[in-house]
């Protein structure tokens, strides 16, 4: 099952970003704009609080060092522990209720790997 919606930061290039993954996705995708909670320094438990809202697949397209720090609490519950190395245009899967209702990364790849 693919993704029912795609989140991005405020900035542009989240945005292209974002519209191109909706439009290869295929047609249905809403995407949203989350300026507020994506910021590259912005503190991740307020999105985490928000994912756990969430009743459908979601991507969201974010910025370091956000997007690390919201993966490690999500798996670890510690945004300071390391989970994956993320650079920039790196891709995480995420999946929640592998481990006891907690996530599990299902998925990585970073860009190198894709020819980038």
């Amino acid at each position: 099952m693919s993704a029912a919606r795609v989140i991005h930061s405020g900035k542009l290039r989240a945005a292209e970003t974002a519209l191109e993954l909706a439009n290869v996705l295929g047609p249905g995708r809403v995407v949203e704009e989350n300026a507020g909670q994506l910021a590259p320094n912005d503190p991740v438990e307020p999105m985490f609080a928000t994912i756990d809202n969430w009743t459908e697949d979601t991507i969201v397209v974010g910025h370091l060092p956000f997007m690390s720090k919201l993966t490690s609490l999500l798996v670890t519950g510690n945004e300071h522990e390391t989970v994956v190395h993320f650079k920039p245009g790196a891709v995480a899967c995420l999946e929640r209720g592998e481990n006891g209702g907690g996530w599990t990364v299902q998925w990585f790849v970073r860009p190198e790997l894709l020819g980038g």
